[in-house]
């Protein structure tokens, strides 16, 4: 059986249901900063697009 997912001890389903706000009180203090001074548009976008469920389109793929 896989083992389930956990980021600081929250489960995945509780972490996408956060605000970003509480999201930024679990990780580390670089990426809090980052988070307290805002997104680019650029960020915004591709955050966008993951919560949409699209693939980036810059993502390389190798073919095997």
């Amino acid at each position: 059986m896989p083992r389930e997912f956990l980021f600081r001890g929250k489960k995945l389903d509780e972490i996408k249901k956060m605000d970003v706000k509480e999201f930024a009180q679990l990780v580390p203090a670089r990426e809090r900063r980052k988070i307290k001074r805002g997104f680019t548009e650029q960020e915004k976008i591709f955050l966008e697009n993951l919560r949409a469920g699209e693939k980036d389109p810059k993502t390389h793929t190798v073919a095997t």
